[in-house]
């Protein structure tokens, strides 16, 4: 009986390796050529660890904190269709959500159930999905575009070609880390080192301020793995309170000083108006939740705040569909509340690091993955857009698969 139990345990454990592996391979490539085939990958990838393991061993080693937090989400989210402007959006977003996140906390729970020699195959797969998404970048900047020619049928202009790509870059920019570790375990450091060059050489050489942002913060922390495990969690917590204070604060700081015209005018002339028009949003959504500090407009209602198509001073209304930044969307949209619930989230992604006891390479890989994703957060797309969170989802689970931990998750 033991034994037909183990080997149906093997059987279940070498085809979730495949589903896994396969994942890890798609997830880059999706994200550079259709990145909003990342919310589908998601769950397509739930459903088939679902097939690959029983829901009840699934659900035994679900992240409490994470599910309790995702799920206040979802429900705050919900009710704020009592408030809010436009209630079928709230609630078609809570809707749309639920999925995304049920599929995520599936894969994250996989995590407990593979073996080592399950790791090193998926860690292979990553390697090469990376590996083959660098490339296939790194080309179609030397040949004048030819891939998307391709796909498209037509010629396309260069500048809009970068811009494409934006998206799947930052999602290379949050796996650029794990797949470093995963060549550092399998090769060793020298091709670790030579790969994170290579990866780091292609990112910059795009159009996106807001990769090489990120990659300058996972570098950060890639390299305070090094040091001391304390060491490595104080700078965490000093990034954090950077993170998220400073988009807050820049707006208070910057935009109420008199010359507001002559920065624009130095925007212009640095070629940044874009950061600019960056802050007169963030400034105009802090108006807004002043307005309504404790409940928030409403789930998915940053797009329609009144206002908010006003036309700026910078490039732009004052409210493009969303704040460009995760903390005053969800401040601004749930409240003080939604507020906590990031809060929560967060602080229990960067207290994971402690799984890793003395081992902060693996501490500081995990950080740079958090780490990248907030920078991306607080620069960039709707944090309820759903390819963004199927790609975050994705990211943070293949992320704890290849750099594993021997306690519990939180």
């Amino acid at each position: 009986m033991e034994t037909a139990l183990a080997q149906h345990s093997a059987r279940h454990a070498a085809r979730l390796s495949i589903v896994l592996a396969v994942v890890a391979f798609c997830v880059p490539l999706v994200g550079i050529f259709a990145p909003l085939g990342l919310a589908p990958l998601l769950i397509v990838a739930g459903v088939g660890v679902l097939c690959c393991v029983p829901p009840r061993d699934l659900a035994l080693y679900c992240p409490r904190i994470t599910s309790a937090v995702l799920l206040g989400v979802v429900c705050w989210g919900a009710a704020s269709s009592i408030w809010a402007m436009l209630a079928s959006a709230a609630l078609y977003k809570a809707a749309q959500l639920i999925p995304l996140f049920a599929a995520a906390l599936v894969l994250i729970a996989a995590d407990r159930l593979l073996l080592p020699a399950a790791r090193d195959r998926i860690r292979a797969a990553l390697i090469l999905g990376v590996g083959a998404a660098l490339v296939l970048l790194m080309f179609e900047r030397l040949s004048d575009t030819i891939i998307s020619d391709l796909l498209s049928g037509f010629p396309l202009d260069r500048t809009l070609l970068l811009k494409r790509y934006n998206r799947g870059v930052t999602i290379l920019t949050i796996l650029l880390w794990p797949a470093v570790y995963a060549v550092r375990r399998r090769v060793g450091w020298p091709a670790a080192v030579a790969f994170a060059v290579f990866a780091i050489a292609v990112i910059a050489s795009l159009a996106s301020r807001t990769a090489v942002v990120t990659v300058a913060f996972g570098l950060i922390f890639a390299v305070a793995g090094l040091a001391s495990r304390r060491f490595l969690l104080a700078l965490a917590a000093l990034a954090a309170i950077a993170v998220f204070v400073g988009p807050v604060l820049a707006p208070l700081t910057i935009l109420k000083r008199s010359d507001v015209i002559e920065l624009r005018d130095e925007a212009i002339t640095l070629n940044v108006l874009s950061s600019f028009h960056r802050l007169r949003i963030w400034e105009f959504t802090l108006q807004r939740i002043a307005d309504k500090p404790l409940i928030g407009w409403g789930l998915d209602a940053a797009r329609d705040l009144p206002g908010g198509k006003v036309e700026s001073d910078a490039m732009g209304t004052l409210m493009p569909l969303h704040p460009h930044n995760a903390v005053l969307q969800v401040h601004v949209e749930l409240g003080v509340i939604g507020t906590f619930l990031a809060a929560v989230l967060i602080g229990s992604a960067l207290w994971g690091a402690r799984r890793y006891g003395e081992d902060t390479p693996a501490a500081g890989v995990m950080l740079a993955a958090v780490f990248s994703a907030i920078a991306v957060a607080s620069l960039s797309y709707g944090i309820w857009q759903s390819w963004w969170v199927g790609g975050l989802g994705l990211c943070m689970a293949l992320t704890r698969i290849v750099v594993p931990a021997n306690t519990d998750p939180a």
